[in-house]
C-alpha cells in the first residue's frame, strides 16, 4: 500500500514538471515539432517571440477543439499567462482585445496583426505597422 501511494505521488510530480517545462523559457527544441512544421524554425526571422517559448506553451500536439491545435481560443492562450496587460495598454486599445467588445470575434491578436512564431516587422506584426491598419480598414 505505501509502495503504490509513493509511487502515485512520484507521477504526479514528474508529470507536474513535464507541464512546467513546457511552458518554460529557454531554447526551443525543434526536434519533434520542427521535423513537419520547418516554417516556424527559428533563425529566419529579424524578430522573435522574445519569451522564445517551447510549441507545447501554446499548441497541443495533434488533438484539439480549436484552430491551430491551439490549448485554448487566442485571446485566452496570448492573455492569461502572458499578456494580461495588453488590454489597457495596446496600441489599438481594449476594445479590440476584449472579447466581450462589439468587434468581430474573428480578430484577434494573432489572426490579423501579429505572428508569434516570429516576423521581420517590429512587435512581430504580419507586415508594416502602416500597412497593417489599412489591410481591413478603407479611406
Amino acid at each position: 500500500m505505501k509502495t503504490s501511494a509513493i509511487s502515485i505521488v512520484v507521477c504526479i510530480v514528474g508529470c507536474l514538471i513535464i507541464l512546467l517545462m513546457a511552458r518554460a523559457e529557454g531554447p526551443v527544441d525543434w526536434s519533434e515539432c520542427g521535423t513537419c512544421h520547418s516554417e516556424h524554425a527559428r533563425g529566419e526571422y529579424a524578430f522573435e517571440h522574445p519569451d522564445n517559448l517551447s510549441c507545447t506553451a501554446c499548441h497541443v500536439t495533434h488533438k484539439s477543439g480549436t484552430g491551430k491545435l491551439l490549448l485554448a481560443s487566442p485571446l485566452i492562450v496570448c492573455q492569461e499567462p502572458c499578456h494580461t496587460e495588453m488590454g489597457r495598454s495596446h496600441s489599438v486599445g481594449e476594445a479590440l482585445i476584449n472579447p466581450s467588445s462589439k468587434m468581430p470575434q474573428d480578430v484577434t491578436c494573432t489572426s490579423d496583426c501579429h505572428d508569434p512564431h516570429g516576423s521581420n516587422y517590429k512587435h512581430i506584426l504580419q507586415m508594416p505597422a502602416r500597412e497593417l491598419c489599412f489591410s481591413c480598414h478603407r479611406l
